[in-house]
């Protein structure tokens, strides 16, 4: 037996239903990242970036361990200027997360192994 199927609904239906929806407006590291490069300066914006807000704790992407360690110094006055922020949810804690990328993104060259035997 086969199902019959339904007529299409006409477009004003669908605006209907459509307005009818709930609208989010921007998530918070949508938010942070407008204002990332006034937050934490241009020299640190190019090499982090806002990746998740769970809570009050903002997860912060950085490229190596080295910008990590730099990033560390800007923990405390970064929490600050959220903080002053209009509009900014409250970040109490930020974690520092190493970006997985792989070696073609990071410009790294890889050679091919050798064998033995």
């Amino acid at each position: 037996m086969r199902n019959k199927l339904k007529a299409p609904l006409p477009l004003a239906e669908i605006l209907k239903i459509a307005l009818k929806l709930p609208v989010s407006g921007p998530s918070e590291v949508d938010f942070l990242s407008h204002r990332w490069e006034e937050l934490v300066g241009p020299k640190m914006a190019s090499r982090s970036r806002p990746a998740k807000v769970s809570g009050k704790r903002l997860i912060v992407e950085v490229p190596s361990s080295v910008w990590a360690n730099e990033f560390e110094f800007l923990k405390h006055s970064l929490l600050e200027r959220i903080g002053s922020l209009p509009g900014a949810a409250p970040i109490e804690e930020i974690r520092l997360q190493i970006e997985a990328r792989s070696p073609a993104e990071s410009g790294l060259k890889t050679r091919p192994l050798k064998s033995f035997g």
